[in-house]
């Protein structure tokens, strides 16, 4: 992975990590909220491009079916700048190259959306004026609009839906796979 990437994470993987590198040496690797793939009208079955495979990658094609339709929980986007974007307290959201997470989808606009940085405890989104919509929780957020994030939010992108987990939230999931 080059440094200005950022890809999805498979849940085993991590969790093979979370085993080997024991809870403090995965936080310190991981010291960041994550973005769980709920569920999108375009999920790939197998080969279709979905997500920027620069920053959010396909289906591998030894993934199991199970895995390709029923994505909650499976695939983890570590929610981290690039330095593909100019902002310093935002992680953008877009179909634009210069996106921190970039969503090819002609629906998706070139910057849709911002993970605003409150602090090192807390997330916000803005709407960045998107043509087909951001919501929280269902609630789509006007133009410009931003909410503070809470711990299992879920966060929309026209038809691309994530679950915001905390760093506390992702290491407890993990070790119940374990």
């Amino acid at each position: 992975m080059q440094p200005n990437e950022i890809e999805t994470l498979s849940v085993s993987t991590l969790s093979k990590e979370l085993k080997e590198l024991g809870d403090s040496g995965f936080r310190r690797k991981y010291s960041h909220p994550f973005l769980f793939l709920v569920a999108t009208d375009r999920f790939p079955g197998g080969t279709s491009e979905w997500l920027d495979p620069k920053t959010i990658q396909t289906m591998p094609d030894s993934a199991s079916l199970a895995e390709k339709t029923l994505p909650s929980r499976k695939w983890a986007v570590p929610l981290l700048k690039s330095d593909r974007n100019v902002f310093s307290s935002k992680i953008t959201v877009g179909r634009a190259k210069n996106n921190d997470i970039i969503i090819r989808a002609g629906k998706i606009s070139k910057l849709h959306a911002a993970f605003l940085i409150e602090d090192n405890e807390s997330f916000g989104i803005k709407d960045m004026g998107s043509t087909n919509g951001t919501k929280v929780n269902h609630v789509l957020l006007t133009e410009n609009e931003s909410a503070t994030l809470k711990d299992q939010d879920f966060v929309t992108f026209w038809q691309y839906a994530f679950e915001f987990v905390s760093l506390d939230t992702m290491v407890q999931h993990l070790q119940s796979l374990i």
